[in-house]
């Protein structure tokens, strides 16, 4: 899930005054892992691309990053004793590739403002799933 400047680098990488088969293909398999993205997968125990904010927030996620559309589909179960309000933030992203742009973004019992996914209602304890889409900074 390269970024497009890190793709260009990339592929510019492989050229040199002799181009073989070797090296044209490597530039093509980067351009083919871009266009066809690997899911990846955090959660508030690996917090490998998040930052968890509520320990009585747990969540799952999988990322899928395509160009410049990112696609968050996950769970979250919060078991705290008092309801969250709006806008507490369940993780943050401390992953840049994965930071979306300034836009606020709606989901169901969600949203995305930058950097961070948040509740939009009063959320009791239970379990809440979630899909949202986000356009990239990069």
């Amino acid at each position: 899930m390269a970024t497009k400047s890190a793709l260009i680098s990339a592929v510019n990488g492989f050229i040199t005054s002799v181009v073989n088969i070797t090296k044209h293909r490597n530039s093509m398999l980067e351009v083919i892992n871009e266009l066809y993205p690997l899911k990846v997968s955090d959660n508030s125990t690996d917090e490998t691309y998040t930052t968890q904010t509520n320990q009585n927030i747990t969540y799952t996620i999988q990322i899928v990053k395509q160009g410049r559309s990112i696609r968050i589909n996950g769970s979250f179960t919060y078991v705290g004793a008092q309801a969250l309000n709006p806008n507490t933030t369940i993780f943050q992203f401390k992953d840049s590739e994965f930071k979306g742009d300034t836009s606020t973004y709606l989901g169901t019992n969600i949203k995305y403002e930058p950097y961070a996914l948040k509740t939009t209602n009063n959320i009791t304890t239970g379990a809440y799933q979630f899909s949202i889409t986000i356009s990239s900074n990069n």
